[in-house]
């Protein structure tokens, strides 16, 4: 009996530290889920919210990574952090284009086996 009666106390402890912190454990809890590290995460976006993003022309940003997807990205509201918003606003923040995305400069010719063999 005496064990229940400690651990009642330890309960009403933990629940009065809980609320002096402003937070009610009852309460559900719509806010953002915070890691680990300390960083802000929301939940991954609905199919309803990836679909209205890409109909405005929105970009997927990883703020963990700091870079952006656009529609049609392997990675588009599918990071584990990340959320929607303009490509001006994305690169505002500090924010830069996926490798997948960015133009490669100067293509590199082909080899030519025959050419290849002769400089042996």
């Amino acid at each position: 009996m005496k064990i229940f009666q400690q651990l009642a106390m330890v309960m009403m402890l933990a629940r009065g530290l809980v609320l002096a912190a402003g937070q009610d454990p009852a309460a559900p809890s719509n806010a953002k889920a915070t890691s680990a590290k300390g960083e802000m995460s929301k939940p991954s976006p609905t199919a309803k919210e990836t679909a209205e993003a890409k109909a405005k022309g929105l970009v997927w940003v990883n703020t963990k990574a700091k870079v952006f997807h656009k529609v049609g990205s392997e990675f588009y509201g599918k990071t584990a952090v990340g959320e929607f918003m303009t490509e001006e606003a994305a690169i505002k923040a500090g924010n830069r284009l996926a490798k997948a995305f960015q133009p490669k400069i100067g293509k590199r010719p082909a080899r030519d086996s025959k050419a290849a063999e002769g400089k042996q």
